[in-house]
């Protein structure tokens, strides 16, 4: 594949629906990142993308915005602009045993499966009952 096929590829996956989708493709662009305007205006866009999914296996959940910050932070420094990435309140990935404890501080039932969990985390979110920080790239 071309670079300009792999920028039409990515530039697809980070319009996905799909928020796996976006954060795979995220991790992508940031280990091997492309000099690309296009592309850094759509991951630049989704450091507004709190959306939780499974982003790691083993089972880690966490925002797509977390892993838009490293794209973002790649393709700068391709670019030469040296604009650091800052994100005010958000989480590192967790792990099912700490969704888990963030509920049962908060009183909340864990969900059962995938599914379940993600439910759990999303409710905890909305609640600010997850830990946050500022992040920097």
């Amino acid at each position: 594949m071309s670079e300009a096929d792999d920028v039409a590829y990515w530039l697809e996956r980070l319009a996905s629906p799909d928020a796996r989708a976006r954060v795979e493709t995220l991790k992508q662009i940031a280990e091997a990142p492309v000099a690309d305007a296009r592309l850094l205006a759509a991951t630049e866009k989704l450091l507004a993308d709190r959306e939780v999914c499974l982003v790691q296996i083993p089972y880690r959940y966490g925002e797509v915005r977390m892993f838009a910050a490293d794209a973002v932070a790649a393709i700068r420094k391709l670019l030469g602009k040296s604009e650091p990435v800052v994100i005010a309140d958000t989480f590192f990935p967790l792990t099912t045993d700490d969704i888990g404890k963030y509920a049962a501080a908060a009183g909340v039932a864990l969900g059962a499966g995938t599914d379940g969990v993600l439910a759990t985390l999303r409710e905890l979110v909305a609640r600010g009952a997850v830990t946050t920080r500022k992040i920097t790239r």
